[in-house]
């Protein structure tokens, strides 16, 4: 379905990581690819758990099943927005390895 241009919308992701795996809170981005203008805000990953990565340090992230959650600020001058389209790009590592940044669209 449609969403009105310059409304506010609330995308809720939800994503599971393989065993073993877990990725860092810190190194989540997400960026907004259309429509063009639209403006991401209030992310929240959830839930958030503690790991000690292969270094010895201590981290928060995620780990398994989780879901990703933030508004979406439309443009006003939208005409018919039909689709959404993000990036998200993240960390995942394993206590022995860290994997390249994986990005999603």
């Amino acid at each position: 379905s449609s969403v009105v241009a310059g409304k506010e919308v609330t995308v809720v992701l939800e994503m599971r990581l393989l065993p073993g795996f877990h990725a860092y809170s810190d190194k989540f981005k997400i960026f907004s690819l259309l429509p063009d203008g639209a403006r991401l805000k209030d992310v929240v990953v959830s839930p958030v758990v503690q790991f000690v990565d292969f270094s010895g340090k201590n981290h928060q992230g995620i780990e398994g099943d989780t879901s990703v959650t933030f508004k979406v600020d439309l443009p006003q001058d939208a005409t018919v927005i039909e689709k959404l389209q993000y990036e998200i790009s993240y960390i995942a590592c394993t206590p022995k390895f860290c994997l390249p940044p994986k990005e999603v669209m």
